[in-house]
């Protein structure tokens, strides 16, 4: 990784889910996941308030590493999962460039994104989600 200056999903979730701690069930692994997420992203938000309400510089550095942590338990509860987190990008990006066309944000297309998300058509977009709805 160290001579890599781009890294694709697939190869991060594979390098990065290493030294697991054992689970004794699915449940204990997806809530120790989320919870860590949650914390993860408690860490940032840290930061975060830290320069704008205590008036501390903006470390971006340490943001960035938080993040890192972020994406490593995210990675994590997408495994417990068998969740492949390329897909959950390529989802993402298919539902924010259907709600929001333009690139423009849009208060109207916002509010109605439940109903715009309904209506996505596109071929790679529904074999990737009905590869997870026949899990179900």
């Amino acid at each position: 990784y160290r001579e890599r200056s781009f890294m694709d999903f697939k190869t991060y979730q594979k390098e990065s889910y290493t030294a697991i701690q054992p689970h004794a069930d699915q449940k204990e692994e997806i809530m120790h996941w989320m919870i860590g997420l949650s914390e993860e992203v408690g860490e940032v938000a840290k930061h975060i308030k830290h320069h704008y309400y205590g008036r501390e510089p903006l470390d971006i550095e340490a943001i960035a590493k938080e993040l890192g942590d972020v994406l490593w338990h995210l990675n994590a509860l997408a495994a417990a999962f068998e969740i492949d987190l390329e897909d959950v990008a390529v989802l993402n990006l298919f539902k924010t460039k259907n709600r929001y066309p333009t690139g423009e944000f849009s208060f109207e297309r916002s509010i109605e994104r439940h109903k715009i998300d309904k209506e996505l058509s596109d071929p790679t977009y529904e074999q990737i989600t009905d590869k997870y709805k026949r899990r179900m």
